[in-house]
C-alpha cells in the first residue's frame, strides 16, 4: 500500500504488463505453496517424534527431532516472505496518464487541443508549426474526475447561465487575487512585529545571563550559603519558579518539599468528565509548580501534602467545612488535611466526605467566617508507627483531666473577665477619653475572640459538635457571661421556634385568634420590647418569627400615634404627586 511518482512506478513494476512475467509469477507462487505445505507436514513428524522420543526417555533422539522441528518453521517463515514478495502487485491510477503515451502522469493541458499530456509528450506535440502558438495550463494534480468535471463544463453549451458563471468565476479570481495581496503584506508586517519580538528576546536572555554570573558570584558567600541552609537566602533576580519556592524550606526538607510539588495535577486529570475538561482534551495539563500561586507553593513545601483539586470554606467553631468542588473518592475518612497551615483529620463516619463537605473530627479553630476567601487543602501520605504514638501522646495530654480543669478552663475565665471589664471601661471612657476607649474597645473584641478560640479547646465543646448541638454564638456568650448573654438567652427561650411549615401556620393562627378574642393587650403581646447597649435605640423583637424591628409595632401604637403617621405618609404622597 504505497503512493508512488509515475517513474518510481514504472522503475519498480516494469514487467507488470508482460504476460510471460505474470505466468512466471503465478508458476512460483504456486511452488512457494506446495513448499510450504511440505514443511508443516515435515514439522509434524518430527514434533511426533520429539514427543514419542521423551515418553521414551531418550533425549538425544528427542534433541535431534527438536532441532528439526525447529529448522522447519525457518523454512516456513522464509517461503512465506518470499511469497509476500512474489505475489503479483495491483495497482490503480491516483492521476489522470498522459493521453499519448500512456506511460507518465499528465502535467500540462493544451487549451486549443483539450488534450492532457506529460512533460515528454507536450515538448514533441508542441515543439514546431502552429502548435507553438497554443496556450498551456500546468496540472499539479490532475485526477479522472477533475478530467470529467472539466469535459462537462467545456462541451456545455454556454447560455445566459453560463455567462453568469463566468461572471463569478472572474469575481472569485479578483477576491482570490486581493487575498494573495492581503496576505504578502501582513507577511511582511507579521515579519517585522516578529524580527522585533526575536531581538527583545535575545536582549532579555542575554540581561538574564548577565545576572546569573552575578548572582553566581554571590552565591559562593560563606553568608549566603548559611542562610540557604535553613531556609533564609534572599531571592535574586535570576532565581527561578523552583527556586523562590524552595528557598524559603530547609534545605534537608526540600527532596521533600519538591517530592510533594511533584504530584500537584490539574484538575482536569482529577475530573475527566468535566466538561471544561472535555473541551481542553488536546492541551497539555498543568502540573507541579504550574499549579497554585507562590503563596500557596511555598506553604506547600513547608507544610507538606499533595494539593487537592478542592478549596475549603472553614468556620471558626464548627466540625463542617464547605468545599468549592467535591472530594469523594479522592479523601477517604480518616485522611489527614493540612487547611491553612493546620493540620486537621477527617470524622472516621462513613458520610464524613460529602459531594460539597467534609467533617472534621474536632472543630476548626481558627477565626474564620463564610464571607472569607476559600483556603487550598493539602492531604498527608498516612502517619508511620511512630507518627501515631506522638499523634496518641498529644491527644492525652491534651484532654486529660488536669489539663482541661487547670489550665484550659481558667485561661478562659480569665480572658473573659478581662475582655468584660475592658469593653465595661471603654464605656464609660467613651465622653471624656475617646481615644483610650477606642483601644479599649478593639482590645475587648480581641480578647473575646481569644477567649471563644480557648473555648472551643474544651472536651465538652467538642462532645457538643460531636453531637451536632452546639451554635457557637450561644457558647461563646454564655463563656464570656454577662448581662448581654443572659438576656439573648432569655430572648431565645420565649420565641418558640416552629420546626416546620405547618407548625409555623399554627402559631400565626393562634396568634390572630387571641387578638380577635381581646387578649393580646398591652400586658399580653406578641412583641418584647428591648434596648440596644450600642445604639441606646429601644427595639422590639415578635415571639413568633424573631424578627427585630427599630420602628414601634401598630399593634403596640396608641390611636394618636396612628393617625400622625396617617397624616404624615399623606404628606409624603402629596410632595411625591407634585414634584412628579
Amino acid at each position: 500500500l504505497v503512493n508512488l511518482c509515475d517513474v518510481c512506478f514504472a522503475n519498480r513494476h516494469g514487467f507488470v504488463n508482460d504476460p510471460d512475467f505474470i505466468e512466471e509469477t503465478r508458476l512460483k507462487i504456486v511452488a512457494l505453496q506446495q513448499q510450504i505445505q511440505k514443511e508443516k507436514e515435515a514439522e509434524a513428524k518430527s514434533s511426533l517424534t520429539a514427543k514419542q522420543a521423551a515418553k521414551r526417555g531418550d533425549v538425544i533422539e528427542e534433541n535431534e527431532a527438536l532441532k528439526q522441528v525447529n529448522a522447519r518453521k525457518r523454512n516456513i517463515i522464509k517461503a512465506r516472505a518470499e511469497l509476500r514478495h512474489t505475489r503479483i502487485h495491483k495497482w490503480s491510477a491516483l492521476v489522470l496518464p498522459c493521453e499519448n503515451c500512456g506511460h507518465y502522469a499528465a502535467r500540462w493541458r493544451c487549451q486549443q487541443c483539450e488534450q492532457c499530456t506529460c512533460a515528454g509528450c507536450y515538448t514533441s506535440l508542441h515543439s514546431r508549426g502552429a502548435r507553438l502558438s497554443h496556450t498551456c495550463q500546468r496540472l499539479n494534480y490532475y485526477t479522472p474526475e477533475i478530467r470529467a468535471r472539466i469535459e462537462r463544463w467545456y462541451h456545455k453549451p454556454k447560455g445566459r447561465r453560463g455567462q453568469d458563471i463566468d461572471a463569478k468565476s472572474k469575481h472569485a479570481r479578483n477576491e482570490r487575487a486581493a487575498l494573495i495581496i492581503q496576505a504578502a503584506y501582513w507577511r511582511m508586517i507579521d515579519k517585522r512585529k516578529g524580527l522585533k519580538i526575536m531581538k527583545n528576546r535575545r536582549l532579555a536572555l542575554r540581561a538574564a545571563w548577565r545576572r546569573r554570573i552575578i548572582d553566581e558570584e554571590r552565591k559562593k558567600a560563606l553568608s549566603y550559603t548559611l542562610l540557604d541552609a535553613f531556609g533564609r537566602a534572599p531571592i535574586l533576580p535570576s532565581d527561578t519558579r523552583r527556586d523562590k519556592i524552595l528557598k524559603r524550606v530547609a534545605r534537608w526538607k526540600r527532596e521533600r518539599a519538591e517530592y510533594y510539588i511533584t504530584q500537584n495535577t490539574d484538575i482536569d486529570i482529577w475530573y475527566p468528565d468535566r466538561p471544561e475538561a472535555l473541551k481542553n482534551r488536546k492541551k497539555r495539563p498543568k502540573q507541579g509548580y504550574e499549579i497554585g500561586t507562590l503563596t500557596e507553593l511555598r506553604q506547600q513545601a513547608q507544610h507538606g501534602g499533595v494539593l487537592l483539586p478542592a478549596k475549603a470554606l472553614p468556620i471558626g467553631g464548627s466540625r463542617q467545612v464547605m468545599l468549592t468542588s467535591s472530594l469523594q473518592g479522592i479523601v477517604r475518612p480518616g485522611d489527614r488535611l493540612i487547611i491553612d497551615k493546620k493540620v486537621v483529620w477527617v470524622d472516621w463516619k462513613n458520610d464524613a466526605v460529602g459531594k460539597d463537605k467534609i467533617q472534621l473530627r474536632f472543630c476548626w479553630l481558627g477565626v474564620r467566617s463564610s464571607t472569607e476567601q476559600p483556603l487550598p487543602v493539602y492531604r498527608l501520605p498516612p502517619q508511620s508507627t511512630g507518627g501515631r504514638l506522638l499523634t496518641k501522646s498529644k491527644q492525652f495530654a491534651y484532654e486529660n483531666l488536669f489539663t482541661q480543669v487547670f489550665v484550659i478552663e481558667p485561661t478562659v475565665g480569665l480572658t473573659a473577665v478581662l475582655a468584660r471589664n475592658e469593653k465595661r471601661l471603654a464605656i464609660k471612657l467613651r465622653k471624656s477619653l475617646p481615644i483610650p476607649a477606642n483601644y479599649l474597645k478593639r482590645r475587648s473584641k480581641r480578647h473575646e475572640q481569644l477567649a471563644g478560640q480557648l473555648a472551643w479547646r474544651t472536651v465538652a465543646y467538642q462532645k457538643k459538635c460531636a453531637n451536632n448541638s452546639t451554635n457557637v454564638d450561644n457558647d461563646i456568650d454564655e463563656v464570656l457571661g454577662g448581662k448581654k448573654a443572659l438576656r439573648k438567652k432569655a430572648f431565645k427561650e420565649t420565641i418558640p421556634t416552629p420546626t416546620t411549615h405547618e407548625g409555623y401556620e399554627e402559631s400565626k393562627r393562634q396568634a390572630r385568634e387571641s387578638a380577635y378574642l381581646g387578649q393580646s393587650g398591652s400586658q399580653n403581646h406578641d412583641w418584647i420590647e428591648f434596648k440596644d447597649e450600642d445604639t441606646g435605640k429601644n427595639c422590639w423583637r415578635s415571639k413568633i418569627t424573631g424578627d427585630i424591628t427599630l420602628e414601634k409595632p401598630i399593634e403596640l401604637k396608641s390611636e394618636a400615634e396612628i393617625a400622625f403617621d396617617t397624616k404624615k405618609q399623606a404628606r409624603l404622597l402629596r410632595a411625591q404627586v407634585k414634584n412628579s
